[in-house]
């Protein structure tokens, strides 16, 4: 669960009403082809997109085993960063995101902020 604020930190400041140049809708900004491939509700209801992004993101953990660097790297970019990072035994070119997510992370926790 603090993963999941941590990436609601960073894809929405915490707001739903969030639309990107992309397409990617609300707290987690999933794109609709990902909640249609997810089989997830209405990505403007809120629990509905919580549940997408944590089921998108439950997704990316698995497929990299468990790696928080490569697992937030897809969920930003897709497969093909993350895959290059692993291939070539380096960090993700957008480190800097998951940097971002782990940093949000790590201040609610340190805040109590316990889920």
């Amino acid at each position: 669960a603090e993963l999941l604020i941590g990436l609601v930190r960073t894809e929405s400041n915490f707001r739903n009403d969030v639309r990107s140049p992309m397409g990617a809708i609300g707290l987690t900004q999933c794109l609709r082809s990902t909640a249609a491939s997810k089989r997830c509700g209405d990505l403007s209801d809120e629990l509905q997109n919580l549940k997408c992004g944590a089921r998108v993101l439950a997704a990316f953990l698995r497929h990299y085993g468990g790696d928080l660097y490569l697992a937030l790297s897809g969920y930003n970019a897709g497969h093909s960063i993350p895959d290059k990072a692993r291939k070539r035994s380096e960090l993700p070119s957008n480190i800097e995101y998951v940097e971002d997510v782990l940093w949000a992370r790590a201040v609610f926790k340190s805040r109590g902020c316990a889920f």
